[in-house]
């Protein structure tokens, strides 16, 4: 389904519950038989009337309701709701003055009061309802997550491969063992710990991801590794090994190139985070069969983890694979 189909659409979900309020008012004034302050407008003015009416209580649940009290501003909920209410009490009186009725400055004052409870309450339920339905899907991620690495405990593949590099140098070098051992360990206790987490430090993730590029590049001898971080990575948070899929891939692939050669680019700002990764790969009788589930698995807890984000990979050259990752942070 279209993403401007769906309930999570912000324009979607405003305008149908729009329409959908606008049309049991006509409904109801269609088949009643008493007079109400309705009867006397015509559906233009009725429909321009709840038009003003809407966006006032909608601005108020966004301004006032998301960026204060939600975040427990609550001296500047309290003060600018009080300053807010007189200004939507002012539409109903003009609005009152132009249907000729008796205006009432006091009794508008009230109305917008309740008005704007009232518009609140399904705020507060499609919050709550959100919320919810996010913190489900990342339980399920999680679960996802913890299954991913339980199975990989039962097939071990990097830790298969890194104790036979292991054994390669205890033969060759058996002075730096205990050191390389320790690296694998930090490696593996970061990924068992981090599966628990929804989000780290941002310096956490790049020391992470600095340990485990001088692992590869100590696998993998001919392997040329350049990371250039421009900007800070202070006071970020991203969800743990967001990355690591891009540059496991890109070790995998630039292995069969006779010049394996892998270069890494972050360029971070107050706003968001831009990973981009350039490899080299075997284009023609490549021995590796691509599935694209990792970036497939990245769209998909992208997703789920509502970040906004841009995924764009493509062949640069005809031996260069390049992809960047632009995340946007949410702290």
């Amino acid at each position: 389904m279209k993403k401007w189909l769906k309930y999570e659409n912000f324009w979607t979900r405003n305008i149908g519950t729009f329409l959908f309020f606008y049309g049991i008012i006509l409904v109801s004034n269609y088949f009643s038989v008493e007079e109400t302050d309705f009867n006397d407008f015509s559906n233009f003015q009725l429909f321009g009337f709840l038009v003003v009416l809407y966006v006032l209580v909608l601005t108020y649940n966004l301004l006032f309701i998301q960026k204060l009290l939600f975040k427990r501003k609550i001296k500047y909920f309290i003060l600018g709701s009080l300053l807010y209410m007189p200004f939507m009490a002012l539409f109903f009186y003009l609005f009152s003055c132009q249907t000729g009725e008796k205006a009432s400055y006091l009794n508008d004052l009230s109305i917008a009061f309740f008005a704007l409870l009232i518009g609140s309450t399904p705020f507060f339920m499609h919050t709550w309802i959100s919320e919810n339905a996010i913190k489900t899907k990342k339980d399920l991620l999680n679960k996802n997550a913890e299954l991913t690495f339980l199975k990989q405990q039962i097939s071990p593949h990097f830790l298969f491969n890194a104790l036979n590099n292991l054994y390669g140098t205890s033969l060759a070098a058996p002075e730096i063992v205990s050191e390389k051992i320790l690296q694998l360990s930090d490696l593996l206790r970061y990924q068992i710990e981090s599966t628990k987490i929804d989000y780290v430090d941002f310096n956490e993730e790049i020391l992470f991801i600095n340990k485990y590029l001088d692992y590869i590049r100590y696998k993998t001898s001919n392997l040329k590794i350049t990371n250039t971080i421009n900007g800070s990575v202070e006071n970020s948070l991203i969800p743990p090994l967001l990355f690591l899929p891009l540059i496991e891939n890109a070790v995998k692939y630039s292995s069969e190139t006779e010049n394996p050669t892998i270069e890494i680019d972050w360029n971070i700002n107050h706003e968001s985070i831009v990973f981009g990764i350039k490899n080299t790969f075997q284009n023609q009788n490549s021995r590796i069969n691509g599935t694209k589930t990792g970036l497939d698995n990245l769209y998909k807890r992208l997703e789920i983890l509502n970040i906004k984000h841009e995924l764009v990979s493509n062949a640069e050259q005809s031996s260069i694979y390049n992809v960047s990752l632009k995340v946007w942070k949410t702290n």
